[in-house]
Protein backbone atom coordinates (compact mmCIF):
# COMPACT_ATOMS: atom_id res chain seq x y z
CA UNK A 1 0.00 0.00 0.00
CA UNK A 2 1.23 3.49 -0.86
CA UNK A 3 2.63 5.62 1.92
CA UNK A 4 0.46 8.61 2.88
CA UNK A 5 1.93 12.01 3.73
CA UNK A 6 0.07 14.72 5.57
CA UNK A 7 -0.76 18.02 3.94
CA UNK A 8 1.73 20.07 5.97
CA UNK A 9 4.63 17.83 4.91
CA UNK A 10 3.61 18.08 1.24
CA UNK A 11 3.40 21.87 1.47
CA UNK A 12 6.85 22.02 3.07
CA UNK A 13 8.40 19.88 0.29
CA UNK A 14 6.60 21.79 -2.49
CA UNK A 15 7.63 25.09 -0.88
CA UNK A 16 11.30 24.08 -1.14
CA UNK A 17 10.83 23.22 -4.83
CA UNK A 18 8.99 26.48 -5.51
CA UNK A 19 11.69 28.51 -3.81
CA UNK A 20 14.20 27.29 -6.36
CA UNK A 21 15.39 23.93 -5.07
CA UNK A 22 15.93 21.18 -7.59
CA UNK A 23 13.50 18.29 -7.41
CA UNK A 24 16.33 15.75 -7.15
CA UNK A 25 18.03 17.55 -4.23
CA UNK A 26 14.75 18.03 -2.34
CA UNK A 27 13.85 14.36 -2.89
CA UNK A 28 17.18 13.17 -1.52
CA UNK A 29 17.04 15.50 1.50
CA UNK A 30 13.53 14.33 2.47
CA UNK A 31 14.02 10.69 1.47
CA UNK A 32 11.35 10.78 -1.24
CA UNK A 33 11.16 9.67 -4.84
CA UNK A 34 11.47 12.32 -7.55
CA UNK A 35 8.29 11.00 -9.16
CA UNK A 36 6.35 11.54 -5.93
CA UNK A 37 7.29 15.22 -5.86
CA UNK A 38 6.59 15.64 -9.56
CA UNK A 39 3.16 14.01 -9.10
CA UNK A 40 2.38 16.40 -6.22
CA UNK A 41 3.38 19.34 -8.43
CA UNK A 42 1.20 18.10 -11.30
CA UNK A 43 -1.82 17.61 -9.04
CA UNK A 44 -1.34 21.09 -7.63
CA UNK A 45 -1.34 22.60 -11.13
CA UNK A 46 -4.48 20.73 -12.27
CA UNK A 47 -6.31 21.50 -9.03
CA UNK A 48 -5.59 25.20 -9.33
CA UNK A 49 -7.06 25.48 -12.84
CA UNK A 50 -10.74 25.85 -12.19
CA UNK A 51 -12.88 23.64 -14.40
CA UNK A 52 -15.81 26.05 -14.25
CA UNK A 53 -13.63 28.90 -15.46
CA UNK A 54 -12.39 26.81 -18.37
CA UNK A 55 -15.90 25.79 -19.44
CA UNK A 56 -17.06 29.42 -19.19
CA UNK A 57 -14.15 30.50 -21.37
CA UNK A 58 -14.97 27.80 -23.93
CA UNK A 59 -18.59 29.00 -24.11
CA UNK A 60 -17.48 32.62 -24.50
CA UNK A 61 -15.00 31.59 -27.21
CA UNK A 62 -17.71 29.73 -29.16
CA UNK A 63 -20.08 32.71 -28.86
CA UNK A 64 -17.38 35.06 -30.14
CA UNK A 65 -16.62 32.77 -33.09
CA UNK A 66 -20.34 32.73 -33.98
CA UNK A 67 -20.54 36.51 -33.67
CA UNK A 68 -17.46 37.07 -35.86
CA UNK A 69 -18.80 34.66 -38.47
CA UNK A 70 -22.15 36.41 -38.51
CA UNK A 71 -20.52 39.85 -38.83
CA UNK A 72 -18.31 38.68 -41.70
CA UNK A 73 -21.33 37.19 -43.46
CA UNK A 74 -23.40 40.36 -43.00
CA UNK A 75 -20.59 42.66 -44.14
CA UNK A 76 -19.92 40.60 -47.28
CA UNK A 77 -23.64 40.50 -48.03
CA UNK A 78 -23.98 44.27 -47.51
CA UNK A 79 -21.02 44.80 -49.81
CA UNK A 80 -22.61 42.67 -52.53
CA UNK A 81 -25.93 44.50 -52.21
CA UNK A 82 -24.17 47.86 -52.34
CA UNK A 83 -22.20 46.87 -55.44
CA UNK A 84 -25.29 45.50 -57.18
CA UNK A 85 -27.37 48.60 -56.43
CA UNK A 86 -24.59 51.07 -57.27
CA UNK A 87 -23.79 49.67 -60.70
CA UNK A 88 -25.90 50.82 -63.62
CA UNK A 89 -26.38 47.45 -65.27
CA UNK A 90 -26.35 43.80 -64.27
CA UNK A 91 -23.34 42.87 -66.39
CA UNK A 92 -21.15 45.39 -64.57
CA UNK A 93 -22.52 44.26 -61.18
CA UNK A 94 -21.77 40.64 -62.03
CA UNK A 95 -18.20 41.53 -63.03
CA UNK A 96 -17.62 43.43 -59.76
CA UNK A 97 -19.07 40.62 -57.67
CA UNK A 98 -17.11 37.98 -59.57
CA UNK A 99 -20.14 35.88 -60.53
CA UNK A 100 -21.76 35.02 -63.81
CA UNK A 101 -24.52 37.31 -65.02
CA UNK A 102 -27.03 34.46 -65.24
CA UNK A 103 -26.71 33.83 -61.50
CA UNK A 104 -28.14 37.31 -60.84
CA UNK A 105 -31.39 36.25 -62.57
CA UNK A 106 -31.58 32.84 -60.94
CA UNK A 107 -34.57 32.17 -58.71
CA UNK A 108 -34.63 28.97 -56.72
CA UNK A 109 -37.58 26.67 -57.25
CA UNK A 110 -36.91 24.54 -54.19
CA UNK A 111 -38.20 26.96 -51.49
CA UNK A 112 -41.67 27.02 -53.08
CA UNK A 113 -41.74 23.23 -53.32
CA UNK A 114 -40.45 22.96 -49.74
CA UNK A 115 -43.25 25.20 -48.46
CA UNK A 116 -45.85 23.02 -50.22
CA UNK A 117 -44.30 19.86 -48.79
CA UNK A 118 -44.14 21.46 -45.36
CA UNK A 119 -47.89 22.06 -45.45
CA UNK A 120 -48.52 18.44 -46.45
CA UNK A 121 -46.22 17.17 -43.69
CA UNK A 122 -47.88 19.35 -41.04
CA UNK A 123 -51.33 18.16 -42.14
CA UNK A 124 -50.19 14.53 -41.93
CA UNK A 125 -48.57 15.16 -38.53
CA UNK A 126 -51.94 16.24 -37.14
CA UNK A 127 -53.41 12.89 -38.15
CA UNK A 128 -50.33 10.78 -37.32
CA UNK A 129 -48.16 12.70 -34.81
CA UNK A 130 -45.77 9.79 -34.28
CA UNK A 131 -44.72 9.42 -37.92
CA UNK A 132 -41.06 10.04 -38.62
CA UNK A 133 -39.61 11.09 -41.95
CA UNK A 134 -39.61 7.55 -43.36
CA UNK A 135 -43.31 6.91 -42.71
CA UNK A 136 -44.12 10.45 -43.88
CA UNK A 137 -42.32 9.77 -47.16
CA UNK A 138 -44.26 6.54 -47.68
CA UNK A 139 -47.59 8.18 -46.82
CA UNK A 140 -46.92 11.16 -49.11
CA UNK A 141 -45.21 9.11 -51.86
CA UNK A 142 -42.20 11.42 -51.81
CA UNK A 143 -38.47 10.69 -51.56
CA UNK A 144 -37.51 10.12 -47.92
CA UNK A 145 -34.38 12.29 -48.21
CA UNK A 146 -36.47 15.24 -49.32
CA UNK A 147 -38.93 14.73 -46.45
CA UNK A 148 -36.06 14.44 -43.98
CA UNK A 149 -34.45 17.64 -45.29
CA UNK A 150 -37.71 19.62 -45.08
CA UNK A 151 -38.48 18.30 -41.58
CA UNK A 152 -35.01 19.30 -40.40
CA UNK A 153 -35.20 22.69 -42.12
CA UNK A 154 -38.50 23.63 -40.48
CA UNK A 155 -37.83 21.80 -37.19
CA UNK A 156 -40.75 19.40 -37.58
CA UNK A 157 -40.31 16.62 -35.08
CA UNK A 158 -42.57 13.63 -34.50
CA UNK A 159 -44.16 13.11 -31.12
CA UNK A 160 -42.17 10.52 -29.23
CA UNK A 161 -43.84 8.96 -26.25
CA UNK A 162 -41.79 7.75 -23.31
CA UNK A 163 -41.37 4.01 -23.18
CA UNK A 164 -42.93 2.13 -20.34
CA UNK A 165 -40.38 0.67 -17.95
CA UNK A 166 -39.87 -3.04 -18.36
CA UNK A 167 -41.12 -5.19 -15.59
CA UNK A 168 -38.66 -7.78 -14.39
CA UNK A 169 -39.47 -11.26 -13.16
CA UNK A 170 -42.01 -10.67 -10.48
CA UNK A 171 -42.21 -14.04 -8.95
CA UNK A 172 -44.37 -13.82 -5.83
CA UNK A 173 -43.40 -17.20 -4.42
CA UNK A 174 -39.84 -18.29 -4.15
CA UNK A 175 -38.86 -21.90 -4.07
CA UNK A 176 -35.90 -22.62 -1.85
CA UNK A 177 -33.77 -25.64 -2.58
CA UNK A 178 -33.85 -28.48 -0.11
CA UNK A 179 -31.01 -28.31 2.41
CA UNK A 180 -28.02 -30.45 1.52
CA UNK A 181 -27.15 -32.77 4.36
CA UNK A 182 -23.81 -34.49 4.20
CA UNK A 183 -23.34 -37.27 6.64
Amino acid sequence: MAKRYDKAFKEEVLGKVRSGGKVREVAVSYGLSEMTIRTWLKREVTASSDVLTLSRLHRENEALYRLVGQLVYESSREKKVAVASASSNKAQAARELGVSRSSLYYLRKLPCKDDELRGEIEALMKVHPGYGYRRMAIALSVNHKRVQRVMQKYHLKPLRRAKMPKKGNRCTTSVLPAPLIIA
